[in-house]
C-alpha cells in the first residue's frame, strides 16, 4: 500500500510540474508600467497631468513625488516621451526589473588582482559577511591606521603585533 501511495504521489508531482505554464504574468499582462518623478507641484497639478494622458494613478512610490503608472502595452515609450516633455516632470522611465550587483567601494580594488582570480566579486552578490567573524592575520606589514582595519584589531593583536620589541626583531 505504501508503495502504491509513493508511486501515485511521484506521478502526481511529475504530472503537475509538466503542466506549469511557462509564461510569466508580466508577459500576459495587457499593460506596461512607467515611473514618473514629479518636480515640486501640487497634488491637483499632478493628478490633472496624469488624467490628461487618460491614465489614473497606479501606485505611490516611497520616493517623494514619484508614482507608478499603468499604461497600455507597447505604448510605454509614447507616454514616457509625453511626460518627459512636461515641466512638472523631473523624469519618466519604464518600470523594469533590476538586479543589484554589488561592487566594492575600495579605491584600491583594481590593484588587488587576487580577488578576481578567486572570483570574489560573485560572492558580494550573495553575502556581505558579518562583523562577528573573527580572523587572524599573521603579517608584520599590516597598516594599523588603514580605515578598514584600524578599529578592528583585538587588544591581544595590538599588544604583540605593534610592540616595538617585536617589530625590531630580525626575521
Amino acid at each position: 500500500m505504501k508503495l502504491f501511495v509513493g508511486i501515485s504521489l511521484i506521478l502526481f508531482l511529475l504530472f503537475a510540474f509538466w503542466y506549469i505554464p511557462t509564461s510569466t504574468a508580466k508577459e500576459s499582462s495587457p499593460s506596461d508600467r512607467i515611473i514618473v518623478k514629479f518636480r515640486s507641484s501640487s497634488f491637483k497639478q499632478k493628478e490633472n497631468l496624469i488624467k490628461s494622458f487618460g491614465l489614473s494613478k497606479f501606485e505611490n512610490l516611497k520616493l517623494k513625488d514619484t508614482v507608478l503608472l499603468q499604461v497600455p502595452k507597447k505604448r510605454s515609450a509614447e507616454f514616457i516621451s509625453g511626460f518627459s516633455k512636461n515641466s512638472l516632470v523631473e523624469y519618466a522611465e519604464k518600470d523594469e526589473l533590476a538586479f543589484a550587483l554589488e561592487v566594492p567601494n575600495d579605491i584600491y580594488y583594481s590593484n588587488q588582482w587576487g580577488l578576481n582570480k578567486i572570483q570574489a566579486p560573485g560572492g558580494w552578490d550573495v553575502s556581505h559577511g558579518t562583523a562577528s567573524v573573527k580572523i587572524a592575520i599573521a603579517d608584520m606589514g599590516i597598516d594599523g591606521g588603514h580605515p578598514d582595519l584600524g578599529a578592528k584589531f583585538f587588544e591581544v593583536a595590538s599588544k604583540y603585533i605593534w610592540s616595538e620589541q617585536l617589530l625590531a626583531e630580525p626575521f
